[in-house]
Order: C-alpha cells, then structure tokens, then sequence
C-alpha cells in the first residue's frame, strides 16, 4: 500500500514538471516564426484598456509577471515584448467586439479597427531597440473589457522580412502605469 502511494506522489511530481514544460506561455499563447532571425518563446502575457488613449494593448513577453511589470512600468533587462496596439478607430474607442484588425504603420491615419504593433528589445545594458510591424492583421476572437476581463485573438503579421503568426489569451491588468517606460 505505502509503495502505491509513493507512486502516486511520483507520478504527480511528474506531471507538475512537465505541465511546466514547453514554448508557450500558461494560457496557450504563442508566436510561430522568428523576429528578427530569433525564435521568441512566450513566457506571459497582458492586456490592458486604456480608455483615455481611445486604444487596449496586448503585450506577449519572454518574463513572467506582464501585469505587474505593466502596473510598475519597469520593463527587465535582456527582454523582448511583442506589443499590439488596438483601436476601433472609426468610432474612436478601445476594442469592444471581436473583429479583424489592420495593421498600419503607428500614426498613420486610419478608420475603422485599426492595429499597430512592434517589438521592444532590452539587453543586458537596458539599451532599447525596436521593430515595427509592416503589415498583416490582429483578429480579435473574445474582447471582455471589464475590469477583470480578456483579450483573445490570433495574429499574422510582418515584421522587417519575418511573417510571424500566434495566438493569445491574455487577462486584462488593473492599475497600468501611464508614466514612461523603464529597464532595470
């Protein structure tokens, strides 16, 4: 009976181990391809809506914790997010239904559901670089806005000569900081 047991406890040990396991992030949410000649392995991800900004961000991070590093706004050193930027800009809100939406360059001017993205890169010295997304679509699958709500959806984009394609599920973060973005 105790040697039952013990197998239990193994198997369980196990199965926590490789539930650990894996390239994606714990609600499924991956990137197919490289950016930059790299692959990209997702470790977390956040939403969050930023009303006043008429806009909602997904962020797909190599670090855990998205929502508190978003609350603190001090991003790690020697990270990479992949960050989408959200607005139905026709009617000048954050997304409030699911849709497909266009990726343009940021700032150019745009109706209807409308998406920018890029990645941010720190090294090790929290030097900043980017990469902007050239083109593709961001379709938005689930959209719950509430306060303790979701963003899902899939995305085939071009960044630079990559076509990168993936999905996220990302739970929506209270208390995101509006100062500017920081390294440590």
């Amino acid at each position: 009976m105790a040697t039952a047991g013990l197998l239990v406890l193994l198997l369980l040990a196990v199965a926590a181990i490789a539930a650990g396991c894996g390239g994606t992030a714990p609600h499924g949410d991956n990137i197919v391809g490289t950016i930059g000649g790299q692959d990209f392995v997702v470790a977390d991800s956040a939403a969050y809506v930023r009303t006043s900004r008429h806009l909602a961000n997904v962020e797909l991070t190599d670090f855990a914790d998205s929502c508190a590093v978003t609350a603190g706004n001090v991003y790690p050193h020697s990270s990479r997010v992949l960050r989408f930027l959200l607005s139905d800009a026709g009617a000048n809100t954050p997304p409030t239904q699911p849709g497909t939406y266009t990726v343009h360059p940021l700032g150019d001017p745009v109706t209807g559901l409308y998406a920018a993205c890029g990645v941010e890169v720190y090294d090790a010295s929290c030097g900043l670089s980017t990469l902007a997304c050239t083109g593709g679509t961001v379709t938005l699958t689930l959209v719950d806005t509430s306060g303790t709500g979701q963003l899902a959806g899939t995305f085939d984009i071009t960044i630079g000569a990559d076509h990168v394609t993936g999905n996220f599920d990302s739970a929506t973060c209270a208390n995101v900081s509006e100062a500017a973005e920081t390294c440590s």
